[in-house]
């Protein structure tokens, strides 16, 4: 009965050991396990890398089966290793099944290099998710479904307000011109006009009297300012710097085209072409894959790819069916030529005649896209300042209280200029069904606390939780609410020397006093780095280790 790890809630429930008792009893099932499971360790990992194998720090680690766990993996030690190894262990040894566990991480791609090893390769039937997706499962399970809101629509949403809406308030708008005069070439003419179109229309021919002899020389300088964004000459966000190229390429050719515009003759499933192109009654659709010609690409797992490569013949097919022209090009072509080179010959060859436009119209389309050239910096900050007010769980009344305590004039006028937009956005998200990724996680969570909650029939017995230095207070309280309702044992992975996404609202004091905030746990620490030389690494922990609330550790490396 006792050959296992027992842990503080079980030994309290059955009242089997005092604590030292439990200590040793818990330290003498390791010892035992490391001689038992020596072999098993030994092998694995061998379906996913034979070269890999567990140091003691990992077998000890996975071994140890308190109810709260705190893995501290130094830079290079093996985190996803020791993660995999934990999973398979349970299952394996322990008689947990796989959907009994739920894996963690903040990242897309963590989970994509998570599930193709534990579901793909060992074929663990392992549920793993980003925070947001589990955030977003349990509020459709509760039929709460909502659009997530990335930060390209919430940028485009918060515009209209600036465009459409602060002009309506005077107090408003002195607010924010006073604030943006700081940082933007705004004055006091602005209250003048009834719309920020209004008043950049006036400044633009203001500007054009000044600088038509360097027409081309500006033009140049505020694109290349723009693709530091994958901003347009048309004003779109792209989502590759190659996209950016072949958009500004079809503008100043004068050929009319809409990025990810929806395909005319889709049904059920919404499918957005990357570019819709038109010149006359001549319809073409551009699809750029981000691989190379000859389907290879360093960015994806040999699975990722499989199924980048499934989409691209799906579409290819979409086309057929409705005998729409659909016309491909590719970061590399086998050829070696460039990427505008081909996209030329492409239209050329559908028909498409290119006919480069002047300098003149190239400034008036910038100038014309270039209304929130006022506000862009400002509204960059407010986007972070608004994820800040939800990630505190800020009332409207501790804003109102922040506006009145604050000294700092400009900080004060900042907040000034805050609260009616954040008033707008959050309306404007209920009337648009939209959800952004932080009220994903709060709403998520109080629905849990509230006990409205249905994970059809799911009984997780452990969550396994990669990157924990980077874990925000909302993202905690959802783990530990979900860890209370399912008794559920938390396995936090992570290292607080890379903690870095505090201006994201991490707090790496919830990892550094992971046993505080638990109430108890057992922590581990692997210190056997397989990534970088000793030498590397004395010099930046000596670095990292200045900081007095950093978890002082040691690691150590047989490469010189």
């Amino acid at each position: 009965m006792l050959d296992r790890y027992i842990s503080v809630k079980e030994n309290l429930r059955l009242n089997l050991f005092d604590d030292k008792q439990l200590k040793d009893h818990n330290l003498n099932f390791i010892k035992k396990g490391l001689i038992k499971y020596q072999d098993y360790f030994d092998h694995l990992y061998d379906e996913i890398n034979p070269n890999v194998s567990l140091d003691l720090n990992q077998r000890i680690a996975i071994l140890t089966d308190e109810n709260y766990n705190l893995i501290i993996a130094g830079a290079g030690s093996g985190k996803t290793t020791t993660m995999i190894g934990k999973i398979r262990y349970l299952i394996d040894k322990c008689g947990i099944k796989g959907d009994e566990i739920l894996a963690l991480s903040f990242a897309r791609k963590n989970v994509s290099e998570l599930d193709e090893k534990l579901n793909k390769i060992l074929k663990l039937n392992v549920d793993v998710k980003t925070f947001h997706q589990l955030g977003k499962n349990i509020l459709e399970s509760n039929n709460i479904k909502k659009r997530p809101i990335d930060d390209g629509k919430k940028y485009n949403l918060l515009k209209k307000y600036m465009q459409k809406e602060l002009f309506k308030n005077k107090d408003d708008l002195k607010n924010m011109m006073t604030f943006l005069s700081y940082y933007s070439n705004v004055d006091e003419s602005m209250m003048k006009f009834n719309s920020f179109e209004e008043y950049h229309k006036y400044k633009s021919e203001c500007l054009f009297k000044s600088i038509k002899d360097n027409l081309k020389e500006y033009n140049n300088s505020v694109i290349k300012k723009r693709s530091k964004f994958r901003r347009s000459i048309q004003s779109e966000y792209l989502k590759s710097n190659e996209e950016l190229k072949i958009a500004n390429f079809l503008f100043l050719n004068g050929l009319e085209y809409e990025y990810e515009q929806r395909y005319i003759y889709d049904n059920d499933k919404i499918y957005l072409p990357d570019f819709t192109i038109k010149q006359g009654e001549n319809i073409i659709y551009l699809e750029h894959f981000g691989i190379s010609q000859n389907g290879s690409s360093n960015l994806y797992s040999f699975n990722a790819l499989n199924k980048y490569m499934h989409n691209i013949n799906i579409k290819k097919q979409i086309h057929e069916r409705n005998g729409t022209k659909m016309i491909v090009t590719y970061s590399k072509f086998n050829d070696g030529r460039p990427l505008l080179s081909h996209l030329e010959e492409l239209l050329i060859a559908n028909g498409f005649i290119l006919k480069p436009i002047n300098e003149k119209e190239i400034f008036k389309k910038l100038t014309e896209t270039d209304i929130d050239s006022y506000y862009y910096h400002y509204l960059t900050l407010a986007m972070e300042f608004i994820s800040k007010i939800k990630l505190k769980n800020l009332s409207i009344d501790e804003l109102d209280n922040l506006i009145n305590i604050t000294g700092d004039i400009r900080t004060k006028q900042f907040l000034m200029t805050i609260k009616p937009l954040y008033l707008y956005y959050q309306q404007s998200l209920e009337r648009g069904n939209f959800i952004d990724f932080e009220d994903m996680i709060v709403k998520a969570t109080l629905l849990l606390k509230n006990n409205q909650f249905n994970f059809d029939n799911k009984n997780y017995k452990y969550l396994i939780i990669d990157e924990y230095q980077d874990i925000s207070k909302p993202r905690f309280d959802l783990i530990k609410t979900l860890s209370d309702i399912f008794s559920c044992n938390i396995v936090a992975v992570g290292d607080d020397w890379q903690s870095i996404f505090s201006f994201a609202g991490s707090n790496v004091e919830l990892f550094t006093k992971f046993k505080e905030e638990m109430g108890y746990a057992e922590v581990l620490k692997i210190t056997n780095t397989y990534r970088n030389c000793q030498e590397l690494i004395d010099v930046a922990g000596e670095f990292v280790q200045r900081d007095e609330n950093n978890i002082k550790k040691t690691l150590h490396s047989n490469k010189h």
